[in-house]
């Protein structure tokens, strides 16, 4: 359903983003978001987190491309035993 919203760009764009408890974030605020904007910081101060925290907001929360971007950074082993997220990656069902 979002996909057709966003051909057509019915889909809002977000102006305010607040993270709570996802990956190194217990609490944490971006305010007047614009339609481009510019994330910088340090190597591993979560700049990958807050995208990743918008693709889970914009899947509805479809964990499939979270999933997805752990195994393209060696967070995910299919030596770890997880039926459902297996399954995803063999059906071809990781993206939003």
């Amino acid at each position: 359903h979002r996909a057709a919203q966003a051909q057509q760009g019915l889909i809002p764009m977000i102006r305010d983003l607040i993270i709570d408890g996802f990956r190194c974030f217990d609490h944490y605020e971006l305010h007047g978001l614009g339609r481009i904007n510019l994330l910088v910081g340090a190597n591993n101060s979560g700049k990958t987190s807050v995208l990743e925290a918008v693709q889970l907001l914009a899947c509805n929360g479809d964990m499939g491309g979270v999933f997805e971007s752990m195994r393209r950074r060696g967070e995910y082993s299919r030596s770890v035993s997880m039926p459902e997220v297996d399954a995803a990656f063999e059906t071809g069902n990781i993206f939003c």
